[in-house]
Order: structure tokens, then C-alpha cells, then sequence
């Protein structure tokens, strides 16, 4: 959000640190000639279900499958992709990937801000029957989707565990815990949210 102040360092097992500096003032005063204004949205770790696992994730995840259905693969294939115990298993790992796809707003539809004609993202994530979809969303599964089918252009599990990019993450305080998936997140949930904030 606009002027938001951005935490610096994250510490294991303690919440972010105080908030330091306004990043669009700090901008607006150092590069006054190259910057107008300054939009920081960052992703949120601590939307998390009961489980555990990351709803904005999640349903970043559930819209790159939408992308890849038709295109990459069929809907009646996810369940022959998936890998489960047994038949029975992975139809039911697709059955869920799919709960949450076909409850996906309009790409863009999805707001922060409260600015109307937006649908808000913390009331939606909380209501049935989205909230029951990502609870049982199986985020590794869509993962391996993802990688597989290249359905985030070059970035693979190769390109996301390689030393020099997991230390260059790291180094700039990304968590350990959000490195495998950091760019999903660093290229994929701004597109989902940012359609708000863009508007004059």
C-alpha cells in the first residue's frame, strides 16, 4: 500500500520488526525525478488456515492451474497427474485442486483496498464455501503442477533451490520457509491483487 513502512528483517520464530521508513516518501526523496508514486504490495505469510498453509498462495496457485487448464492439460488429466496412494487418492487430490478453481473470481475482481466493485480478499477467504476449498487446496500438489508444466514461465524447482538464488533470497531477508515458493509469490499474487490499487 501506498507509504506503507516496510519491515527490514524477519527473525526466526518472531514477528516481523518495527516498521522503519515510509518507502514511498523515501523514494519520492531521493528520486524525485524518477518516481511519482510508489505502490508496495507485499506478500502477507501470516494469511494462513488452519492447516497452515498460505490462502493467498493457495489461490495464486489454484489460478495458475485455471491458466493451464485447456492449454496444458485437461481437467479430466489432473487426476492422472497428481500423484496419490492410489486411484481413489488422487482423484480426490484433483477433486480439490478443482473445488478451488472453479470458485475463483474474475482475474482482477480480488481488492484490499475496499474500493468498490471489488470483491475483498480478507471477507472472501473467510467465507464458505471458498474458505472449506483452501483449507483442502493441496498447495504441494498444485506446486508440482506448476513445475511441471512450466505454468509460471522459466521458474522450476531447479531455478527455486538453486544455492545462488536461495542465498541471494535470503540475503534480503526473505524467510527460509518462503524461499521455495518466493516466486509464485514475487510474480504471481500482484497480478491477482494489484488491478485495485492501479485504477486512477
Amino acid at each position: 500500500m501506498t507509504g506503507t513502512p516496510r519491515a527490514t528483517k524477519f527473525k526466526k520464530g518472531a514477528p516481523p520488526p518495527a516498521l522503519k521508513v515510509p518507502i514511498n516518501a523515501f523514494f519520492k526523496e531521493h528520486f524525485p525525478s524518477r518516481v511519482k508514486h510508489f505502490i508496495d504490495l507485499e506478500f502477507d505469510p501470516g494469511i494462513v488456515d488452519e492447516f497452515g498453509n498460505n490462502k493467498l498462495e493457495s489461490i495464486c496457485l489454484a489460478r495458475l492451474i485455471q491458466s493451464g487448464i485447456d492449454e496444458s492439460f485437461e481437467r479430466e488429466e489432473i487426476a492422472l497427474l497428481v500423484q496419490g496412494k492410489d486411484k481413489n487418492e488422487s482423484e480426490q487430490i484433483a477433486k480439490n485442486i478443482l473445488a478451488l478453481v472453479d470458485l475463483l473470481p474474475e482475474r482482477g475482481s480480488l481488492g484490499t483496498w475496499g474500493r468498490s466493485g471489488f470483491i475483498d480478499l480478507f471477507n472472501w477467504v473467510l467465507t464458505s464455501p471458498q474458505k472449506d476449498a483452501i483449507s483442502q487446496f493441496p498447495a504441494d500438489k498444485a506446486f508440482e503442477l506448476v513445475f511441471e508444466f512450466i505454468l509460471l514461465g522459466i521458474w522450476t524447482l531447479k531455478t527455486s533451490s538453486e544455492p545462488k538464488i536461495v542465498n541471494e533470497l535470503i540475503a534480503n531477508n526473505v524467510p527460509n520457509k518462503l524461499v521455495p515458493g518466493y516466486w509464485l509469490r514475487h510474480r504471481d499474487f500482484v497480478q491477482e491483487i494489484s488491478k485495485e490499487c492501479l485504477l486512477p
